[in-house]
C-alpha cells in the first residue's frame, strides 16, 4: 500500500493555495445563502386596468394563483381588492421580479412599504379662536353654504383613526361607514384613535371649534398604526373600500370624494421606483372617480425637486401637495418646498386642533395640519361648484396663490406682476369663491406645472428577484479568505 504525503497547506504555493480556499469558501456560502429557498414576502400586486365592476381583479387573482401553482411556486392571495383591481399576496421573493414583469401586472411593491406622519400634536388650551380658523373666516371660505350644498361632498381621511370628541357631535361624520383598515370592522368604535394624529387633523378641517369647514362631510378610515405608521396595505384596502362605496347603489354615490393624505415617505437622494410605481397606479384609478387626493409635503425642510419625497414629487392631475404657511403668509422653516412638487402653501404652523383623549385641545405645526386646510377650501370650492371636475378644483387652487413660495425659500423675494403664474405660492382662498376667478381659472393648469424629475427612476433597493437574498457579506468573505490565509507567512 502506498503512502500518501499529507497535504501541507504552508508549503502550497500562494496560487494553489488561494484557488483551493476559494472552493472552500463558496462552498460555505452556497450552504449558508440557501440556494433556490428564497423566502416568502407579501406583497400588493395591482393589474394593468381598473375596469367598473370589480369582477376582473377576483378573475385575475384566481388565474395568478392557478398559474403560480402550475408553476410551484409558493405564493397565496391574502386579500382582493376588485376596485383597485389588485391583491394583496404572499409570493416566492424569487418570482417577484418574474411577476412585475408580466403584461397583465402594473405595480408589484411590498406591502410593508410605508409611509410616516408630516406632524405630532401636543396639548394646548384653546382661549381663543385658532389663526388658521380665523384666516378661514376672513376670506369667506363656507360663507353662504348651507347643509344641502355640503352634502355631494366627502373628505375620506387617511389617518390613525378619529376620537368622538364633543367637536365632531354636529358634524357630518360618516360614523357607520367608518372603517379600520386592519381588521376590516365598521363603526365609530372600529376607528377610536389611540395616536392623536388623525383626529388632530380632522379638527383642522371640521371641528366645531378648530376647523375651517366644520358642516363638511367627513369618512375616517383608520390605515394608520398606533404608532403612526401606514404601509400601503392598509392604503390599497381603505382606498378600495371608499370605491366600492361610491359605486352605483352604494352609500357614497355620486359625491364628490377627497382624500387627506397627511403622510409622507422619507426624503432620498434618488428615485425611489417602489413608491413613484404604487402611487402613480393609486392616483389613476382615484382620477377614473373623479378624486381628488390632498398630500403634505413634509417637514424635512429640504427642497422636494432635489430630494425625492413621496407622493409630492409626483405629477398627477388629481394631486396637490400642501407646504406650511405662517400666519405671515411665508413658508415655515420646517416645510418642504420645490417650484415643480410642491403645490399651494397653507397654514400649519401653531394649529389648536382637536385632542384624541376628552373634551381637550392639542397644538402642532406641520405639513400635517396644511393638507387638511387645503383639503377643506377643495371641498368649500366643490360645493359652491358643484359641476367642478377634480382636475378643474386642483386648477384653481393653484392658481388662487400668492407669490411662489419656493422662490421666498431658496432665492431673494420676486414681485408677483413680473411672473408667470406659478405652482408653489401660498394659498389665497378667498379667490376661491369669486365665480368670475373660479371660470377663468377651472381650465388653466398653471404653466410652471410639469412632470417633476422625480417621476422616474428606479429605487436603490429592492429584491431584484434574486432566489440568493442577500450574498454580499459571505462573498465579499470568499474573496477575502484565501488572502487572509496568506498574510503574514513568510515567503520560502
Amino acid at each position: 500500500m502506498k503512502n500518501f504525503r499529507k497535504w501541507d497547506l504552508a508549503k502550497t504555493p500562494p496560487l494553489l493555495r488561494c484557488a483551493a480556499v476559494s472552493v472552500l469558501s463558496f462552498a460555505l456560502l452556497l450552504a449558508f445563502a440557501g440556494v433556490g429557498v428564497a423566502a416568502p414576502e407579501e406583497v400588493l400586486v395591482l393589474f394593468s386596468s381598473a375596469p367598473p365592476g370589480g369582477l376582473s381583479a377576483r378573475q385575475s387573482a384566481r388565474s395568478l394563483e392557478q398559474a403560480l401553482e402550475a408553476q410551484r411556486v409558493p405564493g397565496q392571495v391574502r386579500e382582493i381588492f376588485p376596485y383597485l383591481n389588485g391583491v394583496r399576496m404572499t409570493l416566492d421573493s424569487a418570482s417577484r421580479g418574474r411577476l412585475a414583469r408580466h403584461p397583465d401586472v402594473a405595480v408589484v411593491v411590498s406591502s410593508r412599504l410605508g409611509f410616516e406622519t408630516a406632524s405630532r400634536p401636543r396639548r394646548h388650551p384653546l382661549r381663543e379662536v385658532p389663526w388658521h380658523v380665523q384666516w378661514a373666516r376672513n376670506a369667506r371660505v363656507a360663507e353662504g353654504l348651507t347643509p344641502d350644498a355640503w352634502k355631494p361632498v366627502c373628505v375620506v381621511l387617511l389617518d390613525t383613526g378619529l376620537f368622538p370628541h364633543p367637536d365632531f357631535a354636529a358634524a357630518s361624520v360618516h360614523w357607520e361607514l367608518a372603517l379600520d383598515a386592519f381588521s376590516g370592522t365598521r363603526g365609530k368604535e372600529a376607528v377610536r384613535d389611540l395616536f392623536g394624529h388623525g383626529t388632530a387633523v380632522a379638527g383642522v378641517l371640521g371641528g366645531a371649534a378648530t376647523g375651517i369647514v366644520p358642516e363638511v362631510g367627513l369618512l375616517p378610515v383608520r390605515s394608520a398604526s398606533d404608532q403612526g405608521r401606514m404601509e400601503v396595505a392598509q392604503i390599497a384596502a381603505a382606498v378600495d373600500y371608499v370605491l366600492a362605496l361610491a359605486a352605483p347603489g352604494n352609500p357614497l354615490e355620486g359625491k364628490k370624494l377627497l382624500f387627506n393624505f397627511s403622510y409622507t415617505s422619507a426624503p432620498s437622494d434618488g428615485p425611489q421606483e417602489d413608491y413613484a410605481a404604487f402611487l402613480r397606479a393609486l392616483l389613476e384609478r382615484l382620477a377614473a372617480s373623479d378624486a381628488l387626493f390632498v398630500a403634505a409635503a413634509g417637514n424635512h425642510h429640504c427642497d422636494a425637486d432635489e430630494f425625492h419625497v413621496y407622493p409630492a414629487c409626483l405629477a398627477a392631475l388629481n394631486l396637490v401637495s400642501c407646504a406650511a404657511t405662517n400666519d405671515a403668509g411665508t413658508l415655515e422653516a420646517f416645510s418642504n418646498f420645490g417650484r415643480l412638487s410642491v403645490e399651494v402653501g397653507a397654514p400649519g404652523n401653531a394649529m389648536v386642533t382637536t385632542a384624541s383623549f376628552g373634551r381637550g385641545y392639542v397644538t402642532g405645526d406641520g405639513t400635517s395640519f396644511s393638507t387638511p386646510v387645503v383639503a377643506g377650501i377643495a371641498a368649500a370650492l366643490w360645493a359652491r361648484f358643484p359641476d367642478l371636475t377634480a382636475w378643474q378644483v386642483r386648477n384653481v387652487l393653484l392658481n388662487a396663490t400668492d407669490a411662489p413660495l419656493w422662490m421666498r425659500a431658496v432665492g431673494p423675494f420676486v414681485p408677483t406682476e413680473t411672473l408667470a403664474v406659478l405652482a408653489g405660492g401660498a394659498l389665497r382662498p378667498e379667490r376661491a369663491g369669486d365665480p368670475a376667478f373660479v371660470d377663468a381659472a377651472k381650465g388653466h393648469q398653471p404653466a410652471a406645472l410639469s412632470p417633476s424629475p422625480a417621476t422616474g427612476g428606479s429605487s436603490g433597493g429592492g429584491s431584484g428577484g434574486c432566489a440568493m437574498g442577500s450574498p454580499g457579506p459571505l462573498f465579499a468573505l470568499s474573496l477575502f479568505l484565501p488572502l487572509a490565509i496568506n498574510v503574514g507567512r513568510p515567503r520560502r
